[in-house]
C-alpha cells in the first residue's frame, strides 16, 4: 500500500515534466530561468549574503572576494546582495503594469467587440490615440509632473500598455463572438454579460496571458530605462536599471561588474519572457486554427 502511495506522486511529477518538455528545450530553459528569478525575488531577504544598503567606503569598487563574491560598488555595498534585492523592483513594477493594463485592456476589448457599432468605433479610436504615444514617453512626462519614482512611471505605463493588449484581445473576442456556441447561448436566453463571463472570456484568456507575458518584458525594459535616467527607482534602493547607470563609474576605473551583471540580468529576463510569451501565443493560434 505504501509503495502505491509513494509511486502516485512520482507519476504526477513525471507527467508534469513531460508536459513541460512539449514546449521544446529553449522554451523550457526560459521557463526555468523565470522560475529561478522569481524565487530569488521572493526569497531575497534569505538569499542575500549582506545588507544591500550597508555602505563601506573602505571597500569601494572592491574586486570579487570571499567577503564580496561579485565585488562591491562605488560606495562599498555588496553587489551580489544588491542584484538579489534588485530583482524585486525589477519584477514588481512590470507585474503591476501588465496586471492593470491586462485587466483594463481585456475589459475594454471585450466590451467593444461584444457591443460593436459606435461603441466599438469610439473605443478603437481612443486606443489608436493612446497607441500613438510610446509608453516610455508617457512615463517620462508622468515623472516630470508627479516627481521621480516608480509609482508615477508604473501609472503611466499602465495607460500606455492598454492598447497593446486590447487590440489583440479585441480581434480574438470578435472571432469568438461570431462562433456558433455564442448563438446557441443566446437562444438559451443567456444575457450578454453571462455569455462574456462564462464563455467568451475563458476562451480568450490564453491570448491575454500570452500578450501579458510578452508585455512584461517590454515593461521591464521601459522601467529599467527610466531608472537608468534617474527618474524611476531612487537611490539607495537596489534596482537593475539604476545599477547599470551607477556602474558607469566603475567602467571608467576598469571595474565593469555592476553594469555588466545588472545589464545581463535585464537582457536574460526580457528574453525569457519574450520567448515564453511567443510560445504561448503560437500555441493559442494553433488551437484556434483547429
Amino acid at each position: 500500500m505504501s509503495s502505491i502511495t509513494v509511486a502516485a506522486p512520482r507519476r504526477r511529477l513525471f507527467a508534469r515534466v513531460g508536459r513541460l518538455s512539449r514546449f521544446g528545450p529553449v522554451t523550457t530553459a526560459m521557463i526555468v530561468v523565470l522560475v529561478l528569478i522569481t524565487l530569488v525575488a521572493v526569497f531575497a531577504p534569505w538569499l542575500a549574503p549582506q545588507d544591500p544598503l550597508a555602505v563601506d567606503l573602505a571597500d569601494s569598487l572592491a574586486p570579487p572576494s570571499a567577503q564580496h563574491w561579485l565585488g562591491a560598488d562605488n560606495s562599498g555595498r555588496d553587489l551580489l546582495s544588491r542584484l538579489i534585492w534588485g530583482s524585486r523592483t525589477a519584477l514588481i513594477g512590470p507585474l503591476a503594469v501588465v496586471a492593470v493594463a491586462g485587466a483594463a485592456g481585456t475589459l475594454i476589448a471585450i466590451t467593444g467587440a461584444w457591443l460593436g457599432g459606435a461603441v466599438d468605433a469610439v473605443i478603437s479610436r481612443a486606443l489608436d490615440i493612446i497607441f500613438a504615444f510610446p509608453g516610455i514617453l508617457l512615463a517620462l512626462v508622468a515623472t516630470a509632473v508627479l516627481g521621480a519614482g516608480l509609482k508615477a512611471a508604473v501609472i503611466a505605463l499602465c495607460i500606455g500598455y492598454i492598447p497593446y493588449i486590447a487590440r489583440i484581445v479585441r480581434s480574438a473576442a470578435i472571432r469568438e463572438r461570431d462562433a456558433p456556441y455564442v448563438q446557441a447561448c443566446r437562444v438559451q436566453g443567456l444575457t450578454g454579460v453571462a455569455i462574456c463571463l462564462r464563455h467568451l472570456l475563458p476562451n480568450v484568456a490564453p491570448i491575454v496571458i500570452a500578450q501579458m507575458t510578452v508585455s512584461f518584458g517590454y515593461a521591464l525594459v521601459d522601467l529599467a530605462s527610466i531608472s537608468y535616467l534617474g527618474l524611476g527607482v531612487q537611490a539607495p534602493t537596489p534596482d537593475w536599471g539604476a545599477m547599470v547607470a551607477a556602474g558607469q563609474q566603475g567602467l571608467l576605473r576598469g571595474n565593469p561588474t555592476e553594469s555588466v551583471c545588472a545589464g545581463l540580468l535585464i537582457v536574460l529576463t526580457v528574453v525569457a519572457f519574450t520567448v515564453v510569451g511567443d510560445r504561448l501565443s503560437d500555441r493559442y493560434e494553433t488551437g484556434a486554427a483547429r
